[in-house]
């Protein structure tokens, strides 16, 4: 306990020094702490992407639709449990800024796929009873004041137009990590609604696989069975979909873990400046403990143990304020971000640098006073 005692005393010796010093290293974890959530909430539906589920699209691009004819063939092939098309829609909800993502799906289909997605039989029944209804998830819900039997207005883009959707249902997420933030609805109501020559086209298809392990030769059937088509397919696996869509966005994990390296480099600077600066005051103190019978070892462990305790508390100051901007992101933010965890190895990582930095920059004033005599440091204040 004395010697818990005096880290404590010491550390707080020069308070505004060691309040600027938590805050310091609080910024540092902060940093380190969102930009890797970052990272968790791009990755996050390739984490939860079912190996038994594969997506169908156009070879050339996944704005290039396919004709709704391929659905029946692909359904007939061997190991294929499941199949429903889907168009990304795009439009925004009243204002520019109001976006989220809709899709139009073959609902009978679609949902026993995803059965992650959370619905109330008695509001699944109205939907699928509905033309024109829709089922939203639990986020939007919450940040627009979504209600069963609303009528919402959608403003298109990609299908321009005004479009009028019922809210019939409200989806919450039976997985963790599952996007509570979509819109879906009948991709029959959107074919009805366009012109001819733009009927019976198909964004993608989702398939179900009976096993999981029938994914790489069914990719190769299902491509080899469009390859002398007008519209070839590429098909591939829900999580290397999924990844496509985070590559198209650069290369966000180096830049991320640049930025963290930086980040990491500056936070060590600024505690063994700290802890420099406090280790060239106590030279007098550091004499004088000695003369009181302490070690070289155990005056270096005082100042190892400070600089640790100083990191801890900017790390626990560090980690609650991320906890508290994770969740306004993605409250705020869902439309980008619909899962923005802080997850536990975030933590660990961030609590890991925190008492590494602690040890290293302690390590310097801890040499200095192993090396200080007694004579030596009387000398220098003489």
């Amino acid at each position: 306990m004395k010697f818990l005692h005096l880290v404590w005393r010491n550390a707080l010796r020069n308070k505004r020094r060691a309040v600027l010093t938590v805050v310091s290293i609080s910024v540092a974890i902060v940093a380190i702490s969102v930009l890797n959530s970052v990272l968790h909430s791009f990755s996050a539906a390739v984490e939860i992407a079912d190996e038994a589920r594969m997506v169908v699209r156009n070879q050339v691009s996944l704005i290039f639709p396919l004709p709704l004819a391929y659905r029946q063939r692909i359904a007939a092939m061997p190991g294929i449990k499941g199949v429903a098309a889907a168009n990304w829609f795009g439009g925004v909800y009243r204002e520019r800024k109001n976006f989220f993502a809709k899709f139009a799906v073959d609902a009978e289909s679609y949902f026993p796929i995803y059965p992650e997605f959370g619905v109330k039989p008695k509001e699944f029944k109205a939907f699928m009873d509905d033309r024109k209804g829709c089922i939203v998830g639990r986020k939007i819900a919450n940040l627009h004041d979504f209600k069963v039997g609303q009528t919402i207005p959608i403003l298109g883009d990609i299908f321009p137009g005004d479009w009028e959707f019922n809210v019939r249902g409200i989806y919450d997420g039976l997985k963790p990590g599952t996007d509570e933030t979509t819109m879906f609805f009948h991709w029959k109501y959107l074919d009805e609604s366009m012109p001819v020559r733009r009927q019976g086209q198909v964004g993608f298809y989702i398939v179900q696989l009976e096993e999981p392990s029938m994914a790489a030769s069914l990719v190769k059937t299902i491509d080899s069975e469009f390859e002398n088509s007008a519209d070839q397919t590429l098909t591939e696996t829900e999580k290397a979909f999924q990844q496509g869509f985070v590559k198209m966005m650069g290369n966000i994990e180096l830049l991320v873990r640049t930025i963290g390296s930086a980040v990491v480099f500056t936070l060590l600077l600024v505690a063994a400046n700290t802890m420099a600066m406090a280790a060239r005051e106590r030279t007098t103190e550091i004499a004088i403990m000695k003369t009181l019978g302490f070690s070289g070892l155990g005056v270096a462990a005082l100042l190892v143990a400070e600089s640790v305790l100083l990191m801890f508390a900017g790390w626990a100051a560090g980690t609650a304020v991320s906890w508290l901007m994770c969740r306004a992101i993605e409250t705020g933010f869902s439309a980008i971000f619909p899962v923005f965890p802080l997850k536990p190895e975030t933590m660990a990582l961030s609590f890991a640098v925190a008492i590494v930095t602690g040890v290293i920059s302690g390590l310097f004033p801890a040499f200095h006073a192993i090396r200080t005599t007694i004579v030596g440091a009387m000398r220098q204040v003489a």
